[in-house]
């Protein structure tokens, strides 16, 4: 940012140094004065000034401020100054300067977009618990005492007992409980289970019945059991008769229970009803909560609340601090003592599996639908937003043809990008990330470590074309092809001005976008693009290989047709609606070969690396990266006589260095036009 404040203001301040320095001539060379000059012309007609030059000095300034994003020294001003001009020595120095790829960043952030702080990418995420009940505007669970200890932020972030967002019904689901968010209690410490095959630790409650019992903490494999009282485990009502609870074709609905909340009739003591806890009148029939672990999805699930507490652990983010991490979360197994399954995805339907060894399959969040990021959630996007510009300076700093940003496997990681990827991508939840090379090819880092890391992806990524966020910046086949064709070919698209047709025309409720009345003249050129990116999912960043994906699955098929088979594959994935007869002409097909010629499905073999040949073979990616260089660097486009007289050698500098991208900035900035205001 530092940068961009720099030299967007040094750009005003050379454009203003300019134009005062038109004033200062503008009486010898207007018309209608003196005689006539050397700038100037005898009559009183137009002005004819000569372009105005930059001295050397000031030269140096320009060129320093937009390769290197800062001012010269003194030193340096003063040893142009005595030369009288600038060394080429001087601007090669600048061109191989780190601050010249800071700048490429720069100018390519603008290019490419690389932004995903709009979405979620969280791992089983973790929520931070405010004290305050109403942060955020709402409820998000029960209040706990402040926790400094608490987590991986500063005092920007919630304090407290860290737990499992709801994620819609997952605590739900786990702990019982009301329609909100549940948590575990934040005032009720759980020790450290016991090993397996040893006694579990154990606790006193006094029931209302003043009979004192005694309850472990874990079951035998060291699985958090409910806190056995009245707050933690209640009982609830129901209005249905024990007939009609016993009967199995009896449809029950969630309206049937009801909390013991309210006043009503007296029920009779019992140790598990606090006194004062009355079943409502419409709901008579009170139900001893069995408060085991097991999964409910009956009607009466969100009544079976059953609470457990927290433990003090410390976790990969917490930076050798102690947290306080609710039991079940502070689980540490890394398979399910019950199925033998592994836990990395399983937190939120198996009670026996939790966050792993150090909390490696969870992320802490803040909330999970609003409020700023966790120090985790930012270190994760922020790398992710940064990858493809390590790609193009890396590119540029080792001399490589340009267009490597687009073809390259290479990548590069930090701690927490690394982390991420070897332990929590298929756990994660908002933008699916797609696993880019296999673990083995992934550099083990510490999670600490923030410095980037180069590795090879899988054989079909392509530069930054197939980087997180570019694709999940760009979510569908026709953004991702819009944008590379605004930015790097120079050819954004343009609705036709022609008016559209009646919407009584049968062409408007053609399905096919390219050949539909009214959208072809775009879609007919767009359409076909899209192909090369027909094996990156949409709102994905995952590739779909043809081993599991084929072109064509009948289970698909049979989903499209008569509704079975019908998985989450094949519905995001493969073409299942049937509202019309290209649906069904294509049931069973995926997405990305739908409407699909033999061409463009040639297209969607070769991938985005395609995309780039066809570009660079019409010449177009070679002629819009010298016009972008040329405004990025002047502070203004191309004029058409530029065009015709500049533009074809620069192109033609630019092939012979195959490519060299700090070649062609040193064309650009050694020209006469960069030196001079017209």
């Amino acid at each position: 940012m530092h940068g961009i404040a720099w030299g967007a203001r040094e750009r005003v301040r050379r454009n203003v140094m300019m134009l005062v320095a038109l004033a200062a001539v503008a009486g010898s060379c207007a018309g209608g004065g003196d005689s006539g000059g050397p700038l100037g012309n005898a009559g009183g007609g137009a002005s004819t000034c000569a372009p105005i030059t930059v001295d050397p000095t000031r030269y140096l300034r320009q060129l320093s401020m937009d390769l290197r994003g800062r001012p010269p020294t003194v030193d340096e001003l003063e040893r142009v100054r005595q030369l009288g001009e600038v060394p080429q020595s001087t601007i090669d120095a600048m061109l191989e300067s780190p601050e010249f790829l800071e700048q490429a960043r720069v100018w390519h952030r603008a290019l490419l977009w690389p932004n995903l702080d709009g979405f979620r990418v969280q791992s089983n995420p973790l929520i931070g618990w405010d004290a305050d009940p109403g942060y955020g505007g709402r409820r998000i669970g029960s209040t706990y005492s402040p926790d400094p200890a608490l987590v991986d932020d500063a005092a920007a972030h919630p304090r407290g007992v860290v737990s499992f967002s709801g994620m819609g019904g997952g605590d739900r689901q786990l702990r019982g409980g009301t329609y909100q968010i549940t948590g575990c209690d934040g005032t009720l410490l759980y020790p450290t289970p016991a090993a397996r095959g040893t006694p579990q630790p154990t606790y006193r409650v006094t029931g209302t019945d003043g009979r004192d019992r005694t309850y472990p903490y874990y079951d035998a494999d060291g699985v958090p059991l409910p806190y056995h009282d009245a707050t933690h485990c209640p009982n609830y009502c129901t209005r249905l008769t024990p007939a009609q609870r016993a009967d199995s074709t009896y449809r029950q609905v969630a309206d049937d229970y009801a909390a013991m909340d309210a006043m009503g009739a007296a029920a009779a003591p019992e140790e598990l009803d606090p006194a004062g806890r009355h079943c409502p009148d419409a709901y008579p029939t009170r139900i001893v909560n069995p408060c085991d672990n097991t999964m409910y999805n009956g009607a009466d699930t969100v009544r079976r609340e059953r609470r457990d507490g927290y433990r003090v652990v410390q976790t990969y983010w917490s930076r050798g601090r102690d947290v306080r991490v609710c039991a079940y979360e502070a689980q540490d197994r890394e398979f399910s003592a019950g199925t033998g399954n592994s836990c990395a995805a399983r937190q939120l339907s198996d009670p026996s599996c939790g966050c792993g060894p150090e909390g490696r399959f969870c992320m802490p969040v803040v909330s999970y639908n609003s409020g700023p990021p966790s120090r985790t959630e930012f270190r994760v996007h922020t790398a992710l937003n940064e990858e493809p510009m390590e790609i193009v300076a890396s590119v540029i700093g080792r001399n490589e043809d340009y267009f490597e940003i687009f073809t390259t496997r290479r990548s590069f990681v930090t701690g927490p990008m690394a982390y991420f990827y070897r332990n929590q991508v298929d756990s994660a939840r908002g933008l699916e990330i797609g696993l880019p090379a296999s673990l083995d090819a992934i550099p083990a880092m510490a999670y600490a470590d923030e410095q980037w890391r180069e590795f090879v992806r899988n054989p079909e990524h392509a530069g930054v074309l197939t980087t997180p966020a570019y694709l999940g910046r760009f979510a569908t086949w026709r953004a991702r092809v819009s944008q590379f064709r605004t930015a790097f070919m120079c050819r954004p698209f343009s609705p036709a001005t022609t008016a559209l047709p009646s919407s009584d025309d049968p062409c408007t409720r053609e399905p096919n976008l390219a050949r539909r009345c009214g959208c072809q003249n775009c879609h007919a050129a767009i359409e076909p693009m899209t192909a090369w990116f027909g094996r990156w999912a949409e709102r994905s960043t995952r590739f779909l290989p043809p081993s599991e994906y084929p072109q064509f699955d009948p289970n698909c098929q049979q989903c499209a047709l008569r509704g079975v088979n019908c998985t989450t594959r094949c519905r995001t994935q493969y073409v299942v609606d049937t509202i019309d007869a290209d649906g069904s002409r294509y049931a069973g097909t995926l997405r990305g070969y739908l409407y699909r010629t033999p061409v463009e499905v040639d297209r969607i073999d070769e991938g985005p690396r395609g995309l780039v040949a066809n570009a660079i073979a019409s010449g177009e990616l070679q002629n819009c990266t010298v016009r972008t260089a040329w405004s990025r660097l002047l502070g203004r486009p191309m004029g058409e006589d530029e065009m015709r007289s500049i533009l074809p050698g620069l192109v033609g500098q630019f092939n012979d260095s195959h490519h060299n991208y700090r070649a062609l900035v040193r064309a650009i900035v050694t020209s006469i036009a960069y030196r001079r205001v017209d």
